[in-house]
């Protein structure tokens, strides 16, 4: 087996099992010289950031990624975040759905008022950059 075959491994290995995505080069090519440093050299994860000499590191040692938990954790506190703030805002612009009145024997989600209250957040959540289909079950 020579060193492509080996370095070939242990990329899939990186990518495939322990969940990392490797820099890529102009031409898609895994950047093989993202660490480069005295005799070290390998790729790096443009999650996570981390880098890994193929000379100096087992493929069976590499951690998963844990960047990718990271960035999803802040998207889903963005997508949180943001329905807070569009709740607030709905609030603001319909203050009377709040007051759980029922309006002509309907209960209040099924009122003009909260079709008006569910027009506002949807509106607020465009203007906030969001897609209001994402929060509906």
């Amino acid at each position: 087996m020579d060193i492509s075959d080996t370095r070939s491994k242990w990329n899939r290995i990186a990518e495939d099992v322990k969940g990392h995505k490797l820099r890529r080069d102009e031409d898609g090519d895994i950047d093989d010289f993202a660490l480069e440093w005295e005799h070290h050299n390998g790729p790096a994860c443009t999650v996570c950031e981390e880098r890994w000499c193929h000379h100096c590191t087992r493929a069976e040692d590499i951690e998963l990624c844990d960047g990718g938990a990271a960035v999803r954790e802040a998207e889903q506190k963005a997508f949180r975040d943001r329905a807070t703030r569009c709740t607030e805002i709905a609030d603001q612009v319909v203050p009377e759905y709040r007051d759980g009145q029922i309006a002509n024997g309907l209960c209040s989600c099924d009122a003009p008022t909260a079709k008006r209250w569910q027009a506002a957040w949807d509106g607020a959540c465009i203007a906030l950059g969001g897609d209001p289909k994402e929060y509906r079950g």
